[in-house]
């Protein structure tokens, strides 16, 4: 369960695989009313989604991507540990 935050539909589901709360009624009523087994499947998809898609290989990737976009955007072709920053 989380509050609203900006990008958090972007990692998680909002009732699939995560309670999003504005309130504290909103908190209640997940606890209160939302039956034992749904909470706990949407934790276990929650769980499965954040160790296929968010360890930190997959972040590193990410940023290797990133990298590669802005630096092929200033003429440079590649980035290793030898020639940090080979330009083209």
């Amino acid at each position: 369960m989380s509050d609203v935050r900006d990008g958090l539909s972007e990692l998680l589901r909002p009732g699939e695989e995560i309670f999003v709360s504005e309130s504290e009624a909103d908190v209640l009523a997940i606890v209160r009313d939302v039956p034992d087994e749904v909470r706990v499947a949407v934790g276990a998809r929650a769980r499965q989604r954040i160790l296929a898609e968010h360890k930190a290989q997959h972040r590193a990737a990410e940023v290797e991507g990133h990298l590669s976009e802005v630096l092929s955007g200033h003429g440079v072709t590649r980035v290793n540990a030898e020639s940090p920053i080979a330009p083209t």
